[in-house]
C-alpha cells in the first residue's frame, strides 16, 4: 500500500502562498488555531511548512522585527521541501516521519502540493479493521516499526536522568580512550615507534538499542539496557601489528580498576565469514559528580589489514552484487582473509627480525610503568 490511499486532497486543507505576508499569515494563525501549514509557491511548487515558531522567531530578530510589515512567508520558513513524501511513500516510511511532526505534506512528481496526511489518518489506518485497510495483526511489520518508534520515545521521557545515563556512558567510552592513548605513549618509547594507528568510537544510537531489546525480547527501559546491553559504549583500536593487539589487551586486563567481563578472540579464532577481531568488554569506572559507577565499553582490537577487510566486507554485503545470476562470494571473502593473515604473520615476522618489537626504552623507566 502507499500513502495515497491516508491523503486528505488540497481542496480540504489549508495552506498558504510564499508570497502571502506575515502579518497576514499571522491573523489566520491567531483565528484558526493552527500550529503550521503548508505553504506553497504560485505555480502549485510545494515550498516547506510555516509554523508557530517560524512567527515568534520575527519578534525575537531584530532585523525580522524592524521589516516584519514587508515580509513574506518565504523569508520565514524553516521547514523547507525536504519534509514531503510523495504518493510513492511506502506506510512504513510514513509512520517513522510521522513521528517527528503533526503532518506530512505530499507532493506529486513535479513537486506539486496536493495535500497531506495526518496523524489522526495514520492512527485510523492502524486501528482500522475492516477489508479496505486490514487490521494491525495483518501488518506485523509495520506495527512493530510503529511500536519502536513509540518505545523510543517512552524510553526518553521514562526518567529526567536519560540525558546523564548516556553522558556517563560517553565519560566511560572518553577513559577508555585515554587509557589506550596512554598505553601507546608507552608502548611508543618502548619500541621507538607509534603501535597504535588511530582510535575510532560510538555510543549507540537508541533506534538500535531498542531494536536490539525487542529482538531479545527483553523491557524496554532505562534499567532493561543498564542490566543487558553490554556494547552502547564502544571504542575500536587499530594497531600496526598483531603482537600490538595483545599488548595492548595485556596492559588493559593488568589495570586494577578495569574488570575484564567477557572476551571474544576472533583472531584466533575467525568468524565463519572470515572476519578477525579481539572483542573485550571492560567495566571501567566514571566518576560523575558525586556518584561513582562502573560501566561496560566494548573495546575491539584490531590490525589495519583486519580492518580494511571487515570495511570492504560490510561494504560488499549490502551491495546486489552478492548474489547477482546466483554469485556467492562468501568463499571468496574468507580466502582474502586468510591471505591478509598469512600475510600478517610474514610483516609480524619481518618485524621481529629487524627489532621492531624489541625494547629500547631504559630498564628503570620501564619498570615504573609495568
Amino acid at each position: 500500500m502507499n500513502s495515497l490511499r491516508l491523503m486528505l486532497s488540497k481542496d480540504k486543507v489549508a495552506y498558504l502562498y510564499s508570497d502571502c505576508p506575515v502579518e497576514e499569515a499571522m491573523k489566520l494563525f491567531t483565528e484558526s488555531g493552527y500550529g503550521s501549514v503548508p505553504v506553497i509557491e504560485d505555480n502549485g511548487i510545494y515550498a516547506g511548512i510555516v509554523c508557530d515558531k517560524d512567527f515568534l522567531k520575527c519578534y525575537t530578530s531584530d532585523d525580522l522585527r524592524k521589516n516584519i510589515s514587508t515580509l513574506k512567508l518565504k523569508d520565514i520558513i524553516t521547514n523547507k521541501r525536504s519534509y514531503a513524501i510523495n504518493v510513492y511513500t511506502k506506510i512504513d516510511d510514513v509512520l517513522l516521519l510521522s513521528m517527528h511532526q503533526n503532518f506530512l505534506p505530499v507532493i506529486d512528481d513535479e513537486g506539486i502540493f496536493i495535500g497531506i496526511i495526518t496523524r489522526k489518518a495514520i492512527i485510523e489506518f492502524l486501528t482500522e479493521k475492516n477489508d479496505s485497510f486490514g487490521s494491525v495483526e495483518q501488518l506485523p511489520a509495520l506495527s512493530n516499526q510503529h511500536n519502536i518508534e513509540k518505545m523510543m520515545i517512552a524510553i526518553e521521557n521514562e526518567t529526567t536522568g536519560y540525558k546523564m545515563f548516556f553522558k556517563m556512558y560517553e565519560t566511560a567510552m572518553r577513559e577508555v580512550r585515554t587509557r589506550l592513548e596512554t598505553i601507546n605513549e608507552f608502548l611508543t618509547y618502548k619500541y621507538n615507534r607509534r603501535p597504535l594507528h588511530h582510535i575510532e568510537y560510538r555510543i549507540k544510537s537508541m533506534k538500535s538499542i531498542v531494536g536490539k531489546l525487542e529482538k531479545k525480547n527483553l523491557p524496554l527501559s532505562i534499567k532493561s539496557i543498564r542490566e543487558n546491553l553490554f556494547d552502547i559504549a564502544g571504542v575500536r583500536a587499530i594497531c600496526a601489528y598483531l603482537n600490538d593487539v595483545y599488548e595492548f589487551a595485556g596492559y588493559l586486563e593488568m589495570q586494577q580498576d578495569i574488570r575484564l567481563i567477557k572476551s571474544k578472540d576472533y583472531i584466533k579464532h575467525p568468524k565463519e565469514n572470515g572476519y578477525r577481531s579481539l572483542h573485550l568488554i571492560v567495566e571501567i569506572p566514571v566518576n560523575f559528580l558525586e556518584a561513582r559507577q562502573g560501566l561496560p565499553v566494548e573495546i575491539q582490537l584490531r590490525t589495519d589489514p583486519m580492518d580494511y577487510w571487515a570495511s570492504l566486507e560490510h561494504d560488499l554485503k549490502y551491495k546486489p552484487i552478492r548474489n547477482f545470476n546466483g554469485t556467492d562470494i562468501s568463499s571468496q571473502l574468507v580466502e582474502c582473509s586468510c591471505e591478509l593473515a598469512e600475510t600478517e604473520k610474514k610483516m609480524q615476522n619481518l618485524a621481529r627480525l629487524i627489532g621492531c618489537n624489541e625494547d629500547v626504552a631504559d630498564d628503570s623507566w620501564q619498570k615504573s610503568w609495568v
